[in-house]
């Protein structure tokens, strides 16, 4: 489930093929707002643009801000990307990835920040994942999830019982379920698992996070939570729990804390893949590859 449909303007410089024709490439994305704010990742989501070989450019109109998220947790059109016979599709996020692999087994795929692509069944190997798909991996192992904690409770230390809200229709759940246990146990602290699988699900996800009489709210990682941020941020704040996000974006709306995986910046290594594949490599020859840096925000107002 996923999406926007991306189309961007591809300079010669940057994605010639050997053969001295221009490359067509789209982009289908979980959270292309991460996309943007690095510069060399800006042609992936770009609207609109011209696709070689068209007479005319095609376009998508993309959604902004939460209207688009909904859209991505909701589901979208990823067959629209192979309809259009485009020579690479680069995807960010678990869900829009997912969407792509459904759709075409013959165009690659490039993907970044796919929690667990192995786990996940997105792929059979992370050293030569094989068939048309590769990329960059989103890390939910149990060394991530402790550090989420640990700056947690840096900022909370009195908070015992978290509230923690999940969507258990997650691809990734149980390998975070998993991980996040582990370092529940390091830190000792009580998790109240409370579980959202639509946007309607979120006013009562609430009300029982207030009947448990939760003293802080850890949050999984996961598009339609991030959908909803404005929502959860502002139950937060009313209800003065000590907040840690899996996603930099409920920080930008006002939330306390997150850390997670430096997005921006693995965008910017799919730059290589791509360049790779249209120079003739097979995606399924290139290892998968996890993040190298990671992104601690806070909001102090």
């Amino acid at each position: 489930m996923s999406s926007r449909v991306a189309f961007s303007r591809l300079s010669r410089r940057d994605h010639d093929t050997p053969t001295g024709n221009r490359a067509r490439l789209d982009a289908l994305s979980s959270r292309p707002n991460l996309a943007r704010s690095h510069p060399s990742a800006r042609w992936r989501c770009h609207a609109p643009a011209i696709v070689p070989g068209r007479a005319r450019p095609a376009r998508a109109r993309v959604p902004r801000g939460e209207e688009r998220d909904r859209r991505v947790a909701t589901g979208g059109r990823p067959a629209e990307l192979a309809r259009l016979n485009v020579d690479v599709i680069v995807t960010g996020g678990t869900h829009a990835s997912f969407a792509a692999a459904k759709v075409t087994t013959t165009i690659p795929i490039v993907f970044v920040g796919v929690a667990g692509p192995l786990e996940a069944g997105l792929v059979t190997s992370l050293a030569r994942p094989g068939g048309n798909i590769t990329g960059l991996a989103f890390d939910v192992t149990p060394e991530t999830v402790a550090k989420r904690l640990e700056l947690f409770k840096e900022v909370a230390p009195k908070a015992a019982r978290l509230g923690h809200l999940v969507n258990p229709n997650n691809p990734f759940f149980s390998l975070y379920i998993r991980s996040v246990e582990i370092g529940a146990q390091t830190f000792r602290v009580e998790l109240q698992r409370v579980e959202v699988r639509a946007p309607e699900d979120f006013d009562g996800a609430f009300m029982e996070i207030g009947r448990l009489r939760s003293d802080g709210l850890l949050v999984q990682p996961d598009v339609l939570l991030v959908s909803q941020r404005s929502r959860v941020v502002e139950f937060a704040a009313k209800n003065r729990l000590p907040a840690m996000y899996g996603a930099r974006e409920f920080v930008e709306v006002g939330g306390l804390l997150s850390y997670s995986p430096h997005v921006p910046e693995m965008f910017s290594r799919a730059d290589s893949y791509v360049d790779r594949i249209l120079r003739g490599t097979k995606p399924g020859d290139l290892p998968i590859e996890q993040p190298r840096k990671f992104d601690v925000r806070s909001h102090s107002g």
